[in-house]
């Protein structure tokens, strides 16, 4: 017998064929024979007329309750009707009397597909296949889709590869894998196949312009999404997923403007009554995501207006709907930087984010060899007959500030006891910067056009004992490489100030001044390596001569240097634009007020000459925040990019640095205390102890407040705390970045001893 019927899979677009075996001849009789039920029953299915069928069915079992095949049919309209259990006890039955039948287990697989138990339905048909190795292309696609949604993507590849049938369907699924795995021109292809065979089919258009907004170009995205949006088929589910992501794909293409048009739109559109949510939860989490992607946006240029109110009760929705749920919040990890968060929900959200990518970690891996014979019980002075291989990957291997922090450290690494390997995964910009990486580390692999497997392969090829992740949760980073634990160690390094939350990452570098004490002891899913200064490496050049040449203009020219001769106070701050938050600009904008005729320099956000309506609109919303505070427009202004040598030169010309409150200057603070530019911040950044300036860490806002004040208008104390910083801290720990390599050899080694000695990381303080 074999009863056919279309079974929806779980998610939003797969789906799968269900099987069954042989049907019985119709036979011919005045009287309701079995045989005649069975043809009715038939007739009714094929209808979809399932009740009737059960009826049925039943009415068979009265007149012979030994028929072989029934339990199976039952199991298979239990099934339709989604009694599980029931569908269930019927297979069970069903096994007792066709144990040998390829096509019961087939549908037992598919049941337990649709109970979302994918480890149990890649078994039932597997031993389908077993039975009947002639079904295995009618089966193929429904268990690739088990392996997909059982993480083993690899697997899932393979089987798609068996597929015979060619239907839109087939290849939009093969291309979710593909993507997973990471081999993004693979995926392009098929979703493009799928279209080609129906150009109606929504999924397809949504996802492959996610594709191109995600990894290929933005404003094909937007083409993709308007298509999508212009099909009579496409559901109002979809259709909100569209608006949304074309809000997002403007705020990427620096339309602030357009970008907030689109999400206020998709917040309209998530109350229509037409989209139909599985449940209430699901609808409240389309809000929070949209109502995510408004508060970065806004906080991007600067629209602060009711931004404290309107974050403190999205933050309210994400715990009290995500996190508290155990679900991946809406808010990213790196946008919880941005925001006055306690560091326990800090935890939670990335937490809950990392866990995401845990089904691919593989399990801690045997340490590989040193390059030469070491013993793991060997001394420290044997350590030097082999080095260890650290790896170091990264997004940001171009002209960016990662890249400009790292060029201080392989320049210093000692590379008698580290080989260092430089993985990128960010495209070649052909800067200087890259160049001189290349030329310093022990290999360069570019990885940007690499699969999420072949990156991993490459890694393990060179037999990596220690990966350091400078990227993290930041933009542009691909978890999934990390989370398969491609070296034994891995370890959270520089770029993210926080901890990663993730099973799969053992160890975080930080200090005892960017971590207090209590987040020490419970904000960190890692053990810490605590370094004796800091955190952050740093590239500068020691020799105190060059230094000075900063410092070459005399000061009776200041004012010409200075901003179109302004001659009164200057204040800035280097940070991008979506650091700045209402607190703090409402503290700078009374610090002006105090201060007459003084300035507050602010970095120029046009990126690489080019002005976008965001940037247009960062200084108009700033402006007007200004005017707000009784301060004049004039009085902020905007410097350029520029090189860094000149970057560092223009530092002579201000007056003080004002650091931000929530998430800090970091690579700008070290240019302006190389620079000689005194620094104000609150208390918590250890730049300022590692130079000696602790009289620049204030405690509470007003005590901030005062002393900029202070500085502003009392010479004296300026010119004390410039003389201090440029006639010494050269010298001081923050600037000794061979200093600062040992400490972290030293670490590394360490972890690698403990590795080979317990197999486990612990906790690591690094002495002066």
């Amino acid at each position: 017998m074999r009863i056919k019927a279309a079974i929806a899979a779980v998610g939003v677009s797969l789906s799968a064929l269900f099987l069954h075996d042989d049907l019985y001849a119709a036979a011919s009789g005045s009287a309701p024979t079995v045989e005649q039920l069975w043809t009715a029953a038939m007739d009714h299915w094929d209808h979809q007329r399932v009740d009737s069928t059960l009826e049925l069915l039943l009415q068979i079992e009265q007149l012979n309750p030994n028929e072989a095949m029934l339990p199976m049919a039952l199991g298979a309209v239990y099934q339709s009707k989604r009694e599980y259990e029931r569908a269930r006890e019927e297979y069970q039955r069903a096994l007792g009397r066709l144990k040998e039948n390829a096509y019961l287990y087939v549908n037992i697989g598919q049941l337990y597909y649709e109970m979302n138990d994918m480890g149990r339905a890649v078994a039932s048909y597997r031993r389908a296949i077993e039975l009947n190795g002639a079904i295995l292309p009618q089966i193929a696609h429904p268990l690739a889709l088990a392996y997909h949604y059982n993480q083993q993507y690899a697997l899932a590849e393979k089987y798609y590869g068996l597929v015979e049938t060619d239907t839109a369907q087939y290849h939009f699924d093969f291309a979710v894998t593909l993507e997973r795995l990471g081999k993004i021109i693979d995926a392009n292809q098929e979703y493009n196949r799928a279209l080609a065979i129906d150009p109606t089919l929504p999924q397809a258009w949504l996802n492959i312009a996610a594709l191109h907004q995600k990894h290929g170009d933005v404003n094909e995205s937007i083409v993709h999404y308007q298509k999508l949006l212009e099909l009579p088929s496409t559901k109002s589910r979809h259709r909100l997923m569209a608006i949304t992501n074309i809000g997002v794909a403007y705020e990427v293409m620096e339309d602030v403007v357009a970008a907030l048009h689109w999400l206020e739109q998709a917040l309209e559109f998530s109350d229509d009554p037409t989209i139909a949510y599985r449940d209430v939860q699901e609808k409240i989490s389309s809000r929070i995501l949209v109502l995510v992607h408004m508060a970065r946006s806004k906080r991007t240029a600067c629209v602060w207006s009711k931004s404290e109110e309107q974050i403190d009760a999205l933050l309210h929705l994400v715990l009290e709907n995500e996190i508290s749920k155990g679900k991946p919040s809406s808010f990213m990890p790196f946008d919880t930087l941005m925001y006055p968060i306690d560091s326990h929900l800090r935890k939670q959200i990335t937490m809950v984010y990392a866990n995401q990518f845990a089904f691919l970690d593989r399990g801690k891996k045997s340490m590989p060899p040193l390059a030469a014979a070491h013993s793991a019980t060997a001394d420290r002075q044997a350590f030097a007959q082999g080095r260890l291989n650290v790896g170091y990957i990264s997004y940001d291997f171009t002209d960016h500030p990662t890249a400009h922090l790292l060029k201080g450290l392989f320049s210093t690494t000692d590379h008698g006891r580290t080989r260092t390997i430089a993985f990128a995964y960010g495209k070649d910009d052909y800067s200087r910067i890259r160049e001189e990486i290349k030329a310093q580390v022990d290999v360069f692999e570019e990885i940007a056009d690499k699969s999420i497997e072949e990156s991993i392969a490459t890694i393990r090829k060179h037999q990596v004992h220690i990966l350091m992740d400078a990227q993290v949760h930041t933009r542009g980073s691909r978890p999934q490489i990390i989370a398969a634990r491609p070296a034994p160690i891995v370890v959270n390094y520089l770029v993210y100030p926080g901890t990663s939350g993730a099973p799969f990452v053992d160890y975080l570098i930080t200090d005892r001044y960017v971590l207090p004490p209590a987040e020490l002891a419970s904000g960190l899913t890692e053990k810490f390596v605590l370094l004796p200064d800091s955190y952050q490496v740093n590239t500068y050049d020691r020799d105190q001569t060059q230094r000075c040449r900063l410092w070459e203009i005399e000061d009776g020219k200041k004012g010409s240097m200075r901003n179109d001769g302004h001659e009164g106070f200057v204040f800035v701050n280097f940070n991008k634009p979506d650091k700045l938050d209402p607190a703090v600009f409402s503290i700078w904008m009374s610090i002006l007020h105090r201060v007459p005729q003084s300035i507050l320099l602010l970095l120029d956000p046009t990126k690489k000459g080019r002005v976008s309506v965001t940037s247009e609109e960062i200084k108009k919303n700033l402006a007007r925040e200004a005017e707000a505070h009784g301060v004049s427009r004039s009085r902020i202004r905007f410097v350029p990019r520029i090189p860094k040598m000149e970057h560092l030169k223009r530092h002579h010309y201000e007056g003080i640095f004002l650091d931000t409150f929530v998430y800090g200057a970091h690579s700008t603070a070290t240019d302006a205390l190389y620079a000689g530019l005194p620094f104000l911040t609150l208390a918590g950044i250890s730049l300022l102890t590692n130079i000696e300036m602790e009289e620049l860490v204030t405690f509470s806002r007003k005590e901030y407040e005062d002393m900029a004040v202070l500085i502003a208008t009392h010479a004296p104390t300026e010119r004390a705390l410039k003389e201090k910083l440029r006639q010494d801290g050269i010298n001081k720990p923050l600037f000794n970045t061979r200093q600062y390599t040992q400490h972290l050899e030293e670490s590394q080694q360490i972890m690698y001893d403990l590795h080979a000695a317990i197999g486990q990381p612990r906790h690591i303080v690094i002495g002066k």
